[in-house]
């Protein structure tokens, strides 16, 4: 109870700190003095402004009682991140003028408390650290002094529960592995621990149940005996994970991460001052923020809208149908809340931002229900219209400079066999989606000389094996389409190797993750979770494993939204990586938000995912993916789902080695060249 009170008056008094940055920027560096002593940083942790540059501001946390915090940005602030590209590379990603010279500590691997030798509870008098097998074996062990060799040189940003988001600091690569084989977290290590647990519980339980009037035990399950629990991860601090990274094993190359221009989002960000959307715009698209690289964009309206509408809905005075689309328009809310940002995005990007635009639905009369929503396929009598609807979306997107990299087949084409779905959709049989793509969208598209990448499906994984086979088995439809998109949202019913499968099959055809969103689902009772850290970890699991199993590109779904997870004309509701309070003209950054950032961020299209092997028994909370990026650098990115610190080594044969504390429940990525 202290504890919590205390804990209050730390998060009041950040606020504080918060409300004078914003009244006074001037006092910047003051105040991150105090955040800094509030967090239990170092100060050099926290780079505060300068006169020459604009240095790396950390993040301003509020609590909201969620187990983490959100980041708080308005007018005058906001948290930013910046990677060191070294001056020996050649044709870096970002321009010189972007990157951040200041002081970072170098920090010490494991540290001199950590004995190899103590295994399984038996001590030894010549137990030796990791930093003196190091010195013994002439491996470089990393300190502050000196400016170290670039490509000796690691860069780690951390993400953790307990509140860092993205800090930096280095550590070097040693020139010879300083552990034991002995030193290796094994399987067998595991079961040690498991059979430890199963002892202990039992024991503890005999203690306590013993009937002192006839010395036996009572044959009942003991309450303090959690079965559960025996399969669970258990902390082996004298024990450590290797991993090897291949460079010449090379897999899938990378398309971008990003988010969705939805309505919601555009009306979000409006409500804020232009100073404050600034912050929010660079957050996502900046150098100084998490750089995404892809967006979606829908072809009309969809439940994040206030209406349900599409682009040629106004045909009564054409007796119900217009077959030639003559009243096919834009909307305002085209021209107001999505082509707005996204040229403001590309501007940031520096034009990098591949877009994919989707429909949800076609107008109510081309459809056999004759609405927006609800259940419904397209009529076959109007598949060539739906496919001219498509040209003249690219045109007139087109007409107002926003250029489409992807065109998806149709958002979730299953909804639409679903009685009394309550938004936005469309049904589609893969067999009816084949026999348009072969007769109508694909030839229509060539015939209008416009080149967008046709992406079937754009649902959830367990459709991809059929729609594949049907779609994509034949020339006459699969010349035309270009790769898959999918969806999360029944990842619990399918296997993300399903896509490592559709790859083996298909490898000429990339895989997109088309939309993710937490909150949504009708068994998600808490449809927004300020500071959750735990919807963090979904994101970042889930981006990690479609990683490893083929995936090029992960888009989330709406980029803002407000407090309360909307607005959505069908009175549903979702959480964001992003929420907007605008009433007191300030955004919050979710857990999320820093999840899809550490890989976003240093992950940029073009990369390519790499091999990264565990050489030993790994945690199954420890999740591991690697990229080679086009300059030649490095990218690790890492989830620590366990509660508790994992030590790992990771060996470059092209570098050396690295060890590294992993924090319980962490988000991490390493950068090296």
């Amino acid at each position: 109870m202290i504890f919590s009170h205390l804990f209050n008056f730390h998060t009041w008094i950040v606020v504080l700190i918060s409300v004078t940055i914003r009244a006074n920027p001037q006092e910047v560096p003051q105040a991150l003095e105090s955040i800094s002593r509030l967090q239990g940083l170092p100060l050099q942790y926290l780079d505060s402004p300068t006169e020459e540059s604009e240095q790396v501001r950390p993040c301003i946390p509020r609590d909201f009682g969620k187990g983490s915090v959100v980041c708080v940005c308005n007018s005058t602030y906001c948290d930013t991140v910046g990677i060191t590209i070294p001056k020996e590379i050649a044709n870096p990603l970002i321009p010189p003028s972007s990157l951040h010279s200041s002081s970072i500590p170098s920090i010490s691997t494991f540290g001199s408390a950590t004995t190899l030798k103590t295994i399984s509870g038996t001590g030894s008098p010549s137990a030796q650290t990791f930093d003196e097998k190091k010195r013994k074996r002439g491996a470089r062990v990393a300190t502050t002094g000196g400016e170290p060799d670039y490509r000796g040189q690691v860069q780690i940003f951390t993400s953790t529960k307990t509140g860092s988001r993205l800090h930096k600091s280095i550590v070097h690569f040693n020139n010879e592995e300083p552990y034991d084989k002995d030193d290796l977290l094994s399987r067998h290590d595991d079961l040690i621990v498991r059979a430890t647990k199963l002892e202990s519980a039992l024991t503890s339980s005999r203690s306590q149940r013993l009937d002192t009037r006839t010395n036996e035990i009572p044959l009942t399950y003991p309450n303090d005996l959690n079965l559960f629990s025996l399969f669970g991860d258990y902390p082996r601090p004298d024990k450590l994970t290797k991993f090897t990274v291949r460079r010449d094993i090379q897999y899938q190359k990378v398309l971008g991460y990003g988010g969705a221009f939805t309505d919601a989002a555009g009306i979000n960000i409006g409500m804020l001052s232009q100073p404050t959307q600034e912050n929010l715009m660079k957050s996502y698209f900046g150098q100084e923020g998490i750089d995404y690289s892809m967006g979606r964009v829908p072809i009309g309206g969809t439940d994040f809208s206030t209406r349900p509408y599409t682009y040629d809905d106004d045909v009564q005075d054409l007796g119900g149908v217009d077959a030639n689309l003559t009243k096919f328009a834009l909307q305002p809310e085209d021209f107001k809340l999505k082509i707005p940002y996204i040229h403001w995005a590309q501007q940031l990007s520096g034009n990098k931002v591949k877009l994919v635009a989707s429909p949800w639905s076609a107008p109510g009369w081309m459809k056999t229900s004759g609405r927006i929503h609800g259940m419904g396929q397209l009529k076959k009598q109007f598949y060539q219209q739906w496919a001219d609807y498509f040209v003249k979306f690219l045109q007139e997107y087109k007409n107002q400079d926003v250029s489409v990299w992807g065109i998806t087949t149709g958002n979730e084409p299953f909804n639409g066999f679903v009685p009394m779905w309550p938004f936005n959709n469309m049904g589609w049989k893969a067999s009816d989606m084949r026999r348009f793509i072969a007769n109508n969208l694909g030839p229509t598209l060539a015939a209008a000389k416009l080149d967008p990448r046709v992406i079937m499906l754009d649902d959830n994984k367990g459709s991809v094996h059929s729609w594949a086979k049907e779609i994509l088995s034949q020339n006459d439809s699969a010349q035309y389409v270009h790769g898959v998109g999918t969806h999360w949202y029944l990842d619990f019913l399918t296997s993300p190797d399903v896509l490592s499968r559709f790859h083996n099959n298909y490898p000429d055809y990339f895989i997109v993750q088309t939309e993710a969103c937490l909150g949504f689902t009708p068994w998600e009772r808490e449809k927004v979770s300020l500071g959750n850290w735990e919807r963090g970890e979904q994101y970042l699991e889930a981006i990690i494993q479609d990683s490893r199993n083929y995936v090029g590109g992960w888009i989330d779904w709406n980029l803002a939204l407000d407090l309360q997870g909307g607005p959505n004309w069908a009175k549903l509701r979702a959480d964001a990586a992003i929420l907007v309070n605008a009433t007191a003209d300030e955004f919050l950054k979710q857990p999320i938000y820093y999840g899809i950032g550490h890989v976003s961020k240093f992950v940029p299209p073009d990369s390519v995912r790499i091999d990264m092997t565990a050489d030993s028994f790994a945690p199954r909370g420890l999740q591991t993916v690697a990229f080679l990026r086009p300059d030649n650098g490095i990218a690790i990115v890492i989830l620590n789902k366990l509660r508790y610190d994992a030590k790992i080594a990771i060996r470059d044969p092209a570098r050396g080695v690295i060890d590294v504390n992993i924090p319980q429940q962490s988000f991490l990525t390493m950068l090296y060249w």
